[in-house]
């Protein structure tokens, strides 16, 4: 081909506004700086279904795979022991009632008697005391009229001799009233001290029944939080034994999902909170299209899928369109994929150009 002057001024100018192009390109064309990592997802919220209480199996008001609320009952255990006990006890605290509402009963009968009793020989002792008072005057009289000689030394020892046996009568009954007293007394502490000692067993029963009450409670299992109640093969479950502290199914909330990827050492230090993240994942291979937030990063390491020292990444889905468990093609736990970090935004080309550059010239120097 014959280049003209022509054709030689229009390929240049072509050749001129191809690198006015590639150079607008590299200094005003943006792109992202991601990095990969690879996991798997699961769900946010899954609360273990835990029986508190060990037990037989005799109900499940719930029906596996509906939702259910907080404070909903779950499954209800059965236990012989349990009920027993609680029987034993509760007749055992009816009839310590009955033996505390005998004892006052007998308490205050008792109680009673020793104040009436008190009360007889406090009355007898005042007419004695007032038939020693007047015996006493009668005695003194006796006396002035034998220093007068109108009366017998025989009718002064008469009289003497009647005030005397007064005086014994009265001290004899004085000596009786305080044993009626020191009686009442007794009766009154002894009474107290038994009812006492049958008040506090009797408290210690019921706060004992109160705790088995308590635990016959706790043999309805009763759900944690709202979700979805999980639970596998429950036909065969009913009337098998759970110990206490058993997994007996689970309550996943399906609404949110987290994807748990590794990142090594040289990629962790690059990964912050909030960065963008893209999906690519195993059932929807060569499509990223559900985004997400990196939410939490560990800097712990711990022994990836592989084996491998690696750091876990939280990752926070945002899109939850695609989140159905009903559906195999939907999002669900377990989908394993790669995540698309992405850690730089809005990089030109001429700055990777030139990070390359240098990498390369570090490269060179690093070989001579």
């Amino acid at each position: 081909m014959k280049l003209t002057i022509r054709k030689t001024l229009f390929i240049s100018l072509g050749l001129l506004a191809v690198l006015v192009l590639a150079a607008l390109a590299v200094s005003f064309f943006r792109v992202n700086r991601t990095l990969t990592v690879t996991g798997a997802f699961e769900y946010r919220t899954v609360r273990p279904v835990v029986a508190r209480e060990g037990g037989f199996v005799a109900g499940i008001p719930a029906a596996p795979d509906t939702r259910v609320v907080t404070g909903d009952p779950l499954l209800i255990l059965r236990s012989e022991d349990l009920d027993a006990e609680i029987e034993t006890l509760e007749h055992q605290l009816e009839l310590a009632r009955l033996e505390l509402d005998a004892l006052e009963s007998q308490g205050r009968f008792e109680s009673f008697q020793a104040r009436l009793s008190a009360a007889g020989m406090e009355e007898r002792v005042g007419v004695s005391a007032a038939r020693e008072e007047l015996q006493r005057r009668q005695y003194l009289l006796n006396r002035e009229l034998y220093g007068e000689g109108r009366i017998s030394r025989n009718q002064l020892d008469e009289v003497e001799l009647a005030h005397r046996s007064l005086l014994t009568d009265l001290s004899d009954l004085r000596s009786g009233l305080d044993v009626a007293r020191a009686r009442m007394t007794e009766i009154a502490s002894s009474y107290a001290r038994q009812i006492e000692m049958k008040r506090r067993v009797i408290q210690t029963s019921a706060a004992r029944l109160e705790r088995l009450e308590r635990r016959k409670e706790d043999l309805t299992i009763r759900a944690a939080g709202p979700g979805v109640f999980l639970l596998e093969n429950p036909d065969r479950l009913l009337g098998t034994y759970l110990t206490k502290g058993s997994r007996a199914g689970e309550i996943v909330s399906f609404d949110d999902i987290d994807f748990i990827g590794y990142a090594g050492n040289s990629d962790i230090i690059r990964i912050k909170a909030g960065q963008k993240v893209y999906f690519d994942v195993d059932v929807f291979r060569r499509k990223v299209f559900i985004r997400g937030t990196v939410s939490k990063i560990g800097y712990k390491a711990v022994s990836g899928p592989a084996g491998e020292s690696l750091f876990p990444v939280r990752i926070e889905v945002d899109n939850k369109s695609f989140l159905d468990r009903g559906n195999e093609l939907f999002i669900q736990a377990g989908v394993r994929g790669e995540a698309l970090i992405v850690v730089e935004e809005g990089l030109s080309l001429i700055t990777m150009v030139w990070e390359k550059i240098l990498d390369f010239i570090d490269f060179e120097v690093y070989l001579e």
